[in-house]
């Protein structure tokens, strides 16, 4: 009997220890499945990971930064000073002859213009001097500045004699114009009344562009400045000879 559980024993020992090895083998093939399988699920070096949703994301260029930036930045505004210095060191295109010749008329008239307005203020300032000094025919004086009163209140455009005097032999008005672009009209119809005989010289101040001058001589005389006449190298613009020989000037010249 004793022998007979002694195998019993031995049996039963034998088959505890091919169980233990079972599952020791067991539990070893699944860790190395386990394994096998993290490694295949795992993304490669040259993948890019996976987003939140599943999907793999794009990768962004790299940005420079530190140092590099600093370098790209400061290569990015050499090139921008150099394309300036480009554009700044490129030659303008040569005027061409009609260009040349549209200038040389644009300065010429200018020229010409300057002469005019200088020999105009000329003419003004001599014709102020004379009528400061000019000695007063009172009667004549006065019948003349109050038919000038009367003749401007007439005209078509409603122009305002701001002032009239007169000496001996000519006189100066003074007009405000109601409408600045009707001048050249306004001055038309005031060398055109019979009131203003003899001589005409308007003129327009250059700080004024509502304001005309008139200076008119009494019939029979002439206005000093008109007596010698122009010089030849700049023509008086805006000037009139006698009214009994040419039209009303129709341009007002500014000095």
């Amino acid at each position: 009997m004793a022998r007979v559980a002694e195998q019993k024993g031995n049996r039963r020992s034998v088959i505890v220890a091919v169980a233990a090895t079972f599952v020791v083998c067991l539990i070893g093939h699944l860790a190395y499945n386990r394994f096998v399988l993290a490694r295949e699920q795992a993304p490669k070096a040259d993948e890019p990971l996976a987003d939140s949703e599943g999907s793999a994301s794009e990768k962004s260029p790299p940005r420079p930064s530190g140092q590099n930036g600093e370098v790209a930045a400061a290569l990015l505004r050499a090139v921008a000073k150099a394309a300036e210095d480009r554009e700044a060191c490129t030659p303008s295109p040569a005027p061409t002859e009609e260009e040349k010749a549209k200038a040389e008329r644009a300065r010429d008239d200018e020229r010409l213009s300057e002469q005019a307005r200088r020999y105009m203020k000329a003419n003004v300032e001599t014709l102020e001097e004379e009528l400061g000094n000019e000695k007063v025919d009172a009667e004549w004086a006065r019948k003349t500045e109050e038919a000038a009163r009367r003749a401007v209140a007439s005209t078509r455009n409603g122009m305002r004699l701001d002032d009239v005097t007169c000496r001996t032999t000519f006189c100066r008005a003074r007009v405000t114009h109601v409408d600045s672009s009707m001048r050249g009209s306004d001055v038309m119809d005031l060398v055109a009344l019979p009131e203003i005989a003899g001589q005409v010289l308007p003129y327009a101040p250059d700080d004024d562009g509502e304001t005309t001058v008139i200076y008119f001589a009494r019939e029979g005389h002439t206005l000093s400045v008109m007596s010698s006449g122009p010089p030849p190298s700049a023509p008086p613009s805006g000037t009139a000879p006698p009214k009994s020989d040419v039209e009303p000037p129709v341009k007002v010249v500014g000095g």
